[in-house]
């Protein structure tokens, strides 16, 4: 991406933060010995550290447009997840970033007839979100999303504190409960300005979805598995996973 397209989002994204949300956002000044974050915002005595990504190609769907009919592809978010760990890696590698900055990490994640699935799997991404269903040892069906049922970016980078998934007009917060400032941002007075605000621990409380608060190695699911089953007396459950298909009409 050229530094003028990355000059052009960050001054869009700081007049959304500026305009929209009543923020006050300064551009920070690119130095040519290292790299920094675009924006810092401040509000109330705090600093939020923000960097902003685009990531509005889809060659995966493009892919499947241009394939056979019948064609099926498992969609993967690999490059989006590169992305925000780039972004991170500027922000936490900022050599003016204070012990008390808050971080935010700003994805452009959708163009009009260019993007579909960017947004979705960069929250699954974020959350290591699969969906899980079955039925629990008092015989209820359910079908729930699981956050952090796989390895994921917010439980790798716990001083990540949010990261904004912005696809077109919707316009999602996803806050990490694993951060240490996860209280503070839950009340910041700027959320309901979002389209939605991604919450594992309220999705919880409300029984919307399952959440693997555990310590087990995500790469071992009958371990994760096990542990939900103990903490939501479940049955064994079944990952559901969708696949793209390529059928022209």
């Amino acid at each position: 991406m050229s530094q003028k397209h990355v000059d052009s989002d960050a001054e869009m994204i700081r007049g959304i933060l500026r305009d929209v949300l009543g923020l006050n956002v300064s551009m920070i000044t690119p130095s040519p010995e290292y790299k920094s974050p675009d924006l810092l915002i401040e509000f109330a005595g705090l600093r939020v550290l923000t960097e902003v990504e685009r990531k509005t190609d889809d060659q995966q769907f493009r892919d499947l447009v241009d394939s056979k009919k019948g064609a099926t592809i498992e969609y993967s978010g690999a490059r989006t997840e590169e992305r925000v760990k780039n972004a991170w890696r500027q922000i936490r590698d900022f050599p003016d970033r204070r012990p008390s900055d808050s971080t935010l990490i700003w994805l452009i994640a959708g163009q009009r007839d260019a993007t579909i699935l960017t947004a979705e799997a960069a929250i699954a991404r974020l959350y290591g979100v699969e969906t899980l269903e079955g039925h629990t040892e008092a015989d209820e069906y359910y079908s729930k999303p699981c956050y952090f049922f796989y390895e994921s970016l917010f439980f790798k980078y716990k001083h990540l504190d949010a990261v904004v998934v912005h696809s077109c007009d919707d316009v999602s917060l996803c806050l990490n409960p694993y951060s240490p400032r996860y209280a503070a941002w839950r009340i910041f007075p700027f959320l309901s300005a979002f389209s939605a605000v991604i919450d594992p621990v309220a999705e919880e409380s409300a029984g919307a979805a399952f959440f693997a608060d555990c310590d087990s190695d995500r790469r071992n699911t009958d371990q994760v598995a096990g542990y939900l089953r103990q903490k939501y007396q479940l049955r064994r459950p079944t990952i559901t996973r969708f696949v793209l298909v390529n059928m022209p009409v």
